[in-house]
Parts: structure tokens; C-alpha cells; sequence
């Protein structure tokens, strides 16, 4: 970039980071004192500069981020839609959800959709550091995408000096909206753990048990039925945790290892080859105040989580929606 216009940016910069309160103008910032240049210059420089996208994930990869107390990693995944509704020009839009702006009616507007990547902090507090985002295009598988954005940060993390062999897996938090199978069996070589929330009338299965008879035939895949929304079809748990929040009230915890859903050959199965795998994870179920007939559940995916994990209460995500959701 030629001197005077890297002067200009770096004006405008300044502009930015004095400016007193959010910026929500470009040209209001040529009324600041320390840009001494008008708004044309503004917009020529901003058509001149650019943003260097692979170092500044570098950059922020290196940043000194929170842990708990065994040093892992928290990320959460989200996707966060930047509205375009009357951008009819721009391309790749999706119709993406959000509260509408309007009358209240529309559930979804013309939007590009960006997932995000933010780092969360320990204990109670509501930190979070955004780290990544990608955005989602209309042809995008967005599983796929999810898997291939991980690995890179994953890769970035590493090469950053953040993770190392023998450091705890990375536990990334994510919503309802995810595949956690399909996404546990694509990263199932990678140190990751993912605990993501699930529908509440989803069916489970446990470990297939010895073939019923004496007859031969083929084993068994599928164990007895874990249904979510059917207490009857629910054995003991391996661990169940109680106590008192301050501002919830009652919450009970419990967890059930080794539950994998049914495998269909449909959707993003139908091309898989050879027979379909069985994803187990660990089941976290959390009911949240007193009185309350159903909470909220998650899953956590990953073998070494499985059987007699101690830590699977601990993993489980603050409810937001009580009694919506697994």
C-alpha cells in the first residue's frame, strides 16, 4: 500500500479507538479530531487496504486463553447471521433464523451466516473471545464445514504452543442445530470433545448384550431402547449429582454412558461405505428447579468418556430453555 494511503489507515484507525462510543457511520469518523483527512479518503483507502485473514487467525490462536483447573480448553460454536434483507444484490444469502425485526411473524430474514468460534471463560462468567468464523455458504454441507474449521483451529492451536500431546482433549460447546454423530465420526481421530444439546424425543440405543437363544445368526448391534421422552425406558444412571444454585434453585444431574442412536442410510449416510458405524457417547441430562417434569439434555461425544467417566456431570452445559431439549 503506497505511504499516503498506509497513513490514512492508520488515521482511520485512530478514529476507530477514540471515538466515543460504538461506530455505527464510517464518514461521522472524519469528525473526529485525530482524522485529519475527509470521508472520500476515507472510503479510497478502505478500496485499497485489505484484511490479511490467515495471519490475524494466527494471531489470535496465540492469545493467552482461559483453562480450567487441568488445563483444558472450552470453545463454543455458533453460527451468528450478519442480516441482508435488502441486499438483493449480494450474493450466496441464506434464509437464516432470527427474531424479526418487524411484526414479529417472519422467523427467518436474507442473511449471510457466520460460524463462530469464541473461547469461554471459567467458572460463572459470561467472557467469551472470538477466535474464528467462517461463513456458510448455500451449497455448504454444515457439518462438514464444522469438522474442517476444528481441525484448522486445532492445527493454529498447535502450532501455537496452546495444545500439546498429552494435554486434555479440547471440549467444544455447541447447540441443537449440530450433527453430533456425523461430527464426532468425522473427528473421531482428533483430540476433541464435543458436548452439543439434543431434541427430547430423540431414542437412544445401549450395547448390544449376547445373542438371545441358541440358534446362530448375527450378533446384535443394538442394545435395549433409551427413549428421551419415556422415563420407563431409562435405566440407573452411572452418576447422578444434586445441589443448590443460587439463582435456579434445585438442579439434579445425571448421565448414562455408552447410548448411540439407530444408523439410517439416508442423508449424509447414504453414500457412506460399508456398514454404518455406531457413535456411543455419554447422555447428560440436567433438570433445573424445583418441581420441573422434564430439563434440558445433552450429549457428549467421545470413547474415553464412555463407561465410567466421573467427570460426565461436570460437563454439562447451563440450561437456557428448561424442559425443551435433551
Amino acid at each position: 500500500m503506497p505511504a499516503p494511503a498506509a497513513d490514512a489507515l492508520f488515521e482511520l484507525m485512530d478514529a476507530v479507538l477514540c471515538a466515543d462510543g460504538p461506530v455505527i457511520s464510517l464518514p461521522e469518523l472524519s469528525l473526529e479530531p485525530v482524522r485529519r483527512r475527509g470521508h472520500g479518503a476515507m472510503y479510497d483507502v478502505l478500496a485499497q487496504g485489505r484484511i490479511a485473514v490467515s495471519r490475524l487467525r494466527v494471531a489470535l490462536a496465540g492469545l493467552d486463553l482461559p483453562r480450567r483447573t487441568d488445563r483444558q480448553l472450552s470453545i463454543a460454536l455458533d453460527v451468528t447471521p450478519w442480516p441482508r434483507p435488502d441486499a438483493e444484490c449480494s450474493p450466496q444469502r441464506l434464509h437464516c433464523h432470527r427474531p424479526c425485526r418487524c411484526d414479529g411473524a417472519r422467523q427467518t430474514i436474507p442473511a449471510w451466516p457466520y460460524q463462530v468460534a469464541a473461547a469461554l471463560g471459567g467458572g460463572r462468567s459470561s467472557w467469551t473471545g472470538p477466535l474464528d468464523a467462517v461463513r456458510l455458504g448455500p451449497q455448504d454441507d454444515p457439518t462438514e464445514v464444522t469438522a474442517a474449521q476444528i481441525r484448522e483451529f486445532l492445527a493454529r492451536l498447535e502450532q501455537a504452543g496452546q495444545w500439546q500431546a498429552g494435554d486434555p482433549p479440547i471440549l467444544f460447546v455447541m447447540d441443537s442445530g449440530y450433527d453430533l454423530v456425523r461430527l464426532t465420526w468425522l473427528l473421531r481421530d482428533a483430540p476433541v470433545r464435543l458436548l452439543g444439546r439434543i431434541r427430547a424425543d430423540r431414542v437412544m440405543h445401549g450395547p448390544a448384550g449376547k445373542r438371545r437363544g441358541h440358534r446362530p445368526g448375527r450378533p446384535p448391534r443394538h442394545g435395549a431402547e433409551f427413549r428421551l421422552a419415556d422415563p420407563a425406558t431409562h435405566p440407573a444412571p452411572v452418576q447422578e449429582s444434586a445441589g443448590i444454585h443460587d439463582r435456579f434453585g434445585e438442579v439434579l444431574a445425571r448421565c448414562w454412558g455408552r447410548l448411540h442412536p439407530k444408523p439410517d442410510r439416508r442423508g449424509p449416510w447414504a453414500d457412506h461405505e460399508g456398514e454404518l458405524p455406531l457413535v456411543e457417547g455419554t447422555l447428560v441430562h440436567l433438570v433445573v428447579g424445583s418441581g420441573s417434569p422434564s430439563g434440558v439434555d445433552h450429549a457428549t461425544r467421545r470413547s474415553e468418556d464412555l463407561p465410567g467417566d466421573r467427570r460426565c456431570a461436570g460437563r454439562a452445559w447451563p440450561a437456557d430453555r428448561p424442559g425443551r431439549r435433551w
